[in-house]
């Protein structure tokens, strides 16, 4: 079995977005989501996770709206050609079977242009669902780090365990 080739597609690039003062900006997943142990921006995490969301939602409202389209375009598309003369003809007088209906329907451009836009919606809010996962494994590394470098501050542990009188 050969690997896959994902080689032919295109690289998803920043995720561009229009603020709250309707400026255009943009985020680039790979940098937004890049730190350092020295440098943890512990700052910007909350409002990147959230432009994040708000944009997954957005897209998600889209992706909702598109799929009622096509949903609608299907009913027309379907009550229409079930009176249709030709495909009525077709079945020797009779209403068109399922079949012949769905093939029609497939083949109409109007609904092959909206299938495709709810394929690209679908695509989009997939890899803005996985960019908000990857914010919530940002955030749980961030939080790791942060301990081990209090954890190797720390000399003397400040446990229930610690019982010497030392620290009195």
């Amino acid at each position: 079995m050969s690997g896959i080739d994902a080689s032919k597609f295109n690289a998803i690039g920043d995720i561009k977005y229009r603020d709250y003062d309707g400026e255009i900006k943009s985020i680039n997943p790979q940098k937004a989501l890049s730190f350092s142990s020295e440098n943890i921006p512990f700052e910007t995490q909350a409002i990147t996770y959230y432009t994040v969301g708000q944009i997954m939602e957005q897209v998600n409202l889209q992706l909702e709206s598109a799929k009622l389209n096509l949903h609608r375009r299907y009913s027309l598309l379907y009550l229409n050609l079930t009176v249709d003369p030709d495909m009525v003809k077709a079945n020797k007088g009779r209403k068109p079977t399922e079949g012949m209906l769905n093939a029609k329907i497939s083949l109409d451009n109007e609904y092959q242009a909206d299938e495709q836009a709810v394929s690209q919606l679908q695509m989009k809010y997939n890899v803005l669902k996985n960019l908000f996962k990857a914010f919530e494994q940002r955030k749980d590394l961030m939080q790791s780090v942060s301990a081990q470098k209090r954890a190797q501050g720390n000399i003397k542990p400040n446990t229930a365990l610690d019982t010497s009188l030392d620290n009195f």
